[in-house]
């Protein structure tokens, strides 16, 4: 039997629909709410109390889930979501009521109305909390809390831009416009109203007899854990309750028609929705701490200034302190929200959530009538620096630095600091490469996969480092081995201990691939370590781990190395590796002198080239001989041209350019071998190259081969060219 929790598969599909029931109820918040409630009761001269009263109204109407727990219990959540929002668009008819009344009664009408309106959705928001921790994991929810906001905001931007060609028709009344929009409202509501039924959900609303709104507030009282984001909660709808009165000064103060008015809300929508965008990939990598005090600090400036603006100000000043005071709001928002919404209980949360919003509503309306009764002051008395709201937007600073004071009392696993985060925000490329991980995490296409994590392995963004941390504790995946493999070209330090982790565990799939790794961290504890593999059972471990000591820098080994590059067991690579080991510590290059033999251990033409092409590699000689077996290998006698092209530069190789090349084609590599011996004979070498030369003189010629033959004439070259230069 299944329990409530969802499936991947199935939070997947409620999530998609949660989007598009989001993308809809925007668009119907934008027509129903918010600046058309404001510009209604203006319109009919309501007083700055009562638009404190509207600007809480949203809020207040929480005071209803005092009960509504009660009521609703053993109801499915999405079906009692359903009737919310269907109920919250049908009550909004009540608005055309003013077509026949005017002044106080007019206000009073849609004061209740929006009363109403506010009243059913609120039984509906205090699911929304629940339905998201439903929808998301922990690693997704700050992801999937943004990106609901981000749609609804996207939403809400349509909404105002249809609104203001509405309100901008000449010939249409100025209150037939704004009931026009309820209209449109109305159906959008609706619509997004029934997509919510399209949501997998198996959980009904609990409450526990013995646990109420008012219980759970004094079980939590002391919890740390829960009290603080309650309280930044709570203080940041009281922020959001005052930033509300931005509207009325708009409309009373600067006198701004109701177009203008809704322009200034297109802007705010928009920018709101940039934040919530830019958060999205970033939120559930950051922490919280750093970016409220941030936010919040500028939140105080924002609000200031505010208070500094006057009639005749330039529009584009308000729309730019409108955009960018709500672009942090978005942040801050998202951030609280976060944490809010972690701090929820499993158990009776649809009554914790009640509870949460039956506060924000007391404390929104006070906040509300606070706001209106300072408007009414400030409109009598005010300096004449600023405006007659300033007393409001002073409050507001106040309260951001509450939040301020309540932010350093959160507790977090991961604490990032100032700096750090300014980093983030202040630099494009670490932002770039946060979206870039948000993607790497959220597509399945492997094409695209590839291209994000080749980028993300050689960012030097300090951003990175926790995605490929997280990538490395993957037991299995072929991007492990990918990143771990970066780690040796790009040495991040603050990884070692996990690149040892895996090193040090004999059931890890990428041991080897870590032992390569440390090859680029010249510590004492890496060399420790690797000291103690070249003991292992495993042949492949003890040669990467030579590989890595030698890279190290560590000399004591070089006999050792030796002996076990003979050991018959070993594979090619493990003989690479050996050799590499060798050829980086031995300072004369006295280990040249077998390179011949070793290119036998192994019967195998390429894997001849492969040996005898390392040595040319680990001298930085050009052309590189690995090129020249290339070409040969793709078509007979044109790496040998190409070689002997390139060695004509001295004088032996020119002169005999054409016999050499004779041999070649009929395949005389005996007399090949005879020619670079003798030609050789003629001088005295110097280290290394005087190893090269033993190694030519002395190999057996009953062991002569093309691959070999091609060796001994590019060698014999940069032996001479050496001893001339």
């Amino acid at each position: 039997m299944k329990t409530h929790f969802l499936s991947q598969n199935e939070r997947q599909t409620g999530f998609k629909y949660f989007m598009v029931f989001t993308l809809f109820n925007g668009l119907g918040f934008g027509f129903l709410a918010d600046t058309t409630v404001y510009l209604l009761a203006i319109h009919f001269g309501a007083s700055n109390i009562q638009l404190g009263i509207i600007s809480s109204l949203i809020y207040l109407s929480g005071i209803l889930l005092l009960v509504s727990p009660t009521l609703l219990s053993g109801h499915n959540m999405i079906t009692v979501y359903f009737w919310s929002w269907l109920f919250r668009g049908l009550v909004c008819l009540i608005y055309a009521l003013t077509l026949f009344f005017t002044g106080q009664i007019a206000v009073f009408i849609i004061i209740g109305a929006y009363a109403l309106f506010c009243t059913v959705r609120i039984i509906g928001v205090s699911l929304y909390n629940p339905m998201i921790q439903m929808l998301s994991t922990p690693s997704t929810l700050g992801n999937i809390i943004t990106g609901n906001n981000a749609r609804f905001n996207l939403g809400n931007i349509f909404g105002k831009i249809a609104s203001f060609f509405v309100v901008s028709i000449p010939f249409l009344p100025g209150l037939y416009r704004l009931l026009s929009l309820q209209g449109i409202g109305i159906v959008f509501n609706t619509i997004a109203a029934f997509y919510l039924l399209k949501i997998p959900c198996r959980e009904k609303i609990e409450r526990s007899k013995e646990i109420n709104v008012l219980t759970h507030l004094f079980r939590n009282i002391l919890n740390k854990k829960r009290i603080i984001p309650l309280l930044m909660h709570w203080n940041y709808v009281s922020v959001v309750v005052i930033f509300g009165f931005s509207i009325p000064l708009l409309k009373k103060i600067l006198l701004l028609e109701q177009n203008i008015v809704f322009l200034y809300t297109i802007i705010v929508a928009v920018s709101i929705t940039l934040s919530m965008y830019l958060i999205k990939p970033i939120i559930d990598r950051i922490s919280t701490k750093p970016v409220v005090f941030i936010t919040s600090f500028l939140d105080i400036i924002f609000f200031i200034l505010w208070a500094l603006v006057k009639k005749g100000i330039p529009l584009y000043l308000v729309f730019i302190l409108g955009a960018a005071a709500i672009f942090v709001k978005g942040i801050n928002q998202s951030m609280i929200g976060r944490n809010l919404i972690s701090s929820i209980p499993q158990k009776d949360k649809v009554t914790y959530n009640s509870m949460i919003s039956f506060f924000a509503g007391i404390i929104a309306f006070s906040i509300g009538l606070i706001a209106g009764f300072a408007a009414d002051i400030g409109e009598k008395h005010h300096p004449w620096i600023f405006n007659p709201y300033y007393m409001i937007f002073i409050f507001a600073s106040f309260l951001s630095a509450i939040n301020i004071f309540l932010n350093f009392f959160i507790e977090e696993k991961e604490h990032q600091s100032l700096t750090e985060i300014a980093e983030v925000f202040l630099s494009f490329r670490n932002i770039k490469t946060l979206m870039n991980i948000h993607t790497f995490e959220t597509t399945a296409d492997p094409q695209k996969r590839q291209l994000i994590l080749l980028s993300l392995k050689y960012s030097s963004s300090p951003v990175v480092l926790n995605e490929i941390k997280k990538i490395l504790k993957n037991p299995l995946s072929s991007e492990t081995e990918e990143v771990l493999k970066s780690l040796f070209t790009k040495p991040r330090p603050r990884l070692l201990p996990d690149i040892l982790e895996i090193a040090k565990d004999k059931g890890s799939y990428h041991r080897a691939t870590a032992i390569f790794a440390l090859g680029a961290y010249p510590y004492p504890k890496v060399e420790k370590e690797l000291i103690g593999f070249l003991d292992d059972e495993d042949v492949r471990i003890k040669s990467n781990a030579a590989k890595s000591l030698a890279r190290i820098n560590n000399k004591d080994y070089m006999d050792r190395y030796i002996e076990l590059l003979k050991d018959s067991t070993n594979s090619i690579w493990d003989i690479m590796n050996y050799m590499i080991a060798i050829f980086s510590i031995d300072e004369k290059g006295k280990y040249l002198s077998e390179i011949f033999d070793i290119s036998d251990f192994k019967d195998y033409d390429r894997y001849r080239q492969s040996v005898l092409s390392m040595a040319s590699k680990l001298l930085n000689l050009t052309p590189e001989l690995s090129n020249i077996y290339q070409m040969e290998n793709m078509e007979n006698l044109n790496g040998i041209r190409f070689m002997l092209d390139e060695l004509r530069q001295l004088d032996p190789f020119y002169k005999d350019y054409k016999l050499l090349l004779d041999f070649f084609k009929n395949e005389s590599y005996e007399k090949i071998w005879d020619w670079t011996k003798e030609t050789l004979k003629k001088f005295k070498y110097k280290e290394p190259y005087v190893y090269f030369y033993n190694s030519i003189m002395e190999y057996d010629n009953k062991k002569y081969n093309k691959s070999n033959t091609i060796a001994a004439v590019y060698f014999a070259f940069f032996i001479l060219l050496n001893n001339f230069s």
